[in-house]
């Protein structure tokens, strides 16, 4: 009877350890990444000129993230997150903070970016990278490399954006929406 016990105990661990495990048995049928924008072409393009970029890690608060929530309506993660900070090299100043994610799209993922200025208008926004088997899912909704018509758009538009039947344009908007409330946290 003990026997049985321990068999079906290492059972249920391993049944556990499985289903709590992402498959990732698909991730090569997505194909190799296609790149339209490689990171540093992302900061060039919205940024031209003399720059010098600074990676940060900062801490999200719960307070920031509820500020966030009151002025664009957008749910943030209080957490640690990575993010870029844009220095004029000739003066100084911060010209623009940037966050590039790496997003999981069926068996693959792509890449994102966002900039927004000090005023928290958007600079721009880039689809940077995909596997190609997926090329031709965003091509049509998003595009691919800069995304067009984004630049001096205030967040609250790209907020209205992200509210989307089309799958693809959600699941982009959505991460530019979410980065772009991050980065308004963290100028303040």
């Amino acid at each position: 009877m003990s026997k049985r016990r321990v068999v079906i105990f290492i059972a249920c661990i391993a049944l556990l350890l499985v289903a709590g495990v992402p498959a990732h048995a698909h991730k090569g049928h997505a194909g190799p990444k296609v790149v339209f924008v490689s990171a540093r072409d992302f900061f060039k393009g919205l940024w031209p000129g003399k720059i010098r970029i600074f990676v940060r890690k900062a801490k999200l608060t719960t307070h920031k993230a509820e500020a966030v929530k009151k002025e664009l309506s957008v749910h943030v993660s209080p957490g640690i997150y990575k993010y870029y900070r844009v220095v004029d090299k000739n003066t100084g100043k911060t010209i623009g903070v940037a966050m590039i994610r790496e997003i999981e799209y069926k068996h693959g993922e792509m890449h994102v970016g966002i900039g927004i200025d000090p005023s928290g208008r958007i600079v721009g926004a880039a689809l940077m990278d995909i596997n190609k088997r997926y090329l031709w899912d965003v091509q049509d909704p998003v595009g691919t490399g800069f995304i067009k018509g984004l630049q001096g758009m205030e967040m609250k538009k790209l907020v209205s954006l992200s509210n989307t039947s089309d799958d693809v344009k959600r699941l982009v908007f959505g991460n530019l929406r979410d980065m772009g409330a991050i980065l308004r946290a963290f100028l303040r």
